[in-house]
């Protein structure tokens, strides 16, 4: 009955383990990014690989370092990617921001929204060929 005990513990512990490895983003993140998604024509981008179906850290041009959302357009990966709309004012929610990658999207268009300015870790700002 003890080894039963051991081993339901172990398991329980194990579980634990494998649920900090595979940590989500902070919520914020996640809504700021489905706005995003949302208000840039998400289901028409060329590449929308898992956005709103797998992990956050999993989405198609989404960098996770921790549990917070670094880097939107990683390695250019929206460049030409077919962004349509506005940036959403929730941007300013992913405050970890230090890229922010989305040029090459002429259908990318209207103002910066005031909330960019939270960005206070931003030090990458990619929006050229933009109609913004």
């Amino acid at each position: 009955m003890q080894n039963k005990w051991k081993f339901a513990a172990a398991v329980g512990i194990m579980m634990l383990m494998l649920q900090g490895l595979n940590a989500q983003v902070l919520e914020q993140d996640s809504l700021a990014l489905v706005a995003f998604y949302n208000s840039t024509g998400g289901q028409g981008w060329n590449n929308n690989n898992n956005w709103l179906t797998g992990p956050v850290s999993s989405w198609y041009g989404v960098t996770v370092e921790v549990d917070r959302v670094v880097h939107l357009g990683s390695s250019g990966g929206f460049a030409f990617n077919n962004l349509t709309g506005q940036i959403p004012i929730e941007i300013g929610q992913l405050t970890a921001l230090e890229k922010l990658t989305i040029g090459n999207n002429p259908g990318l268009a209207g103002n910066i929204p005031d909330e960019i300015g939270n960005l206070h870790l931003l030090i990458g700002l990619g929006i050229g060929n933009c109609s913004l």
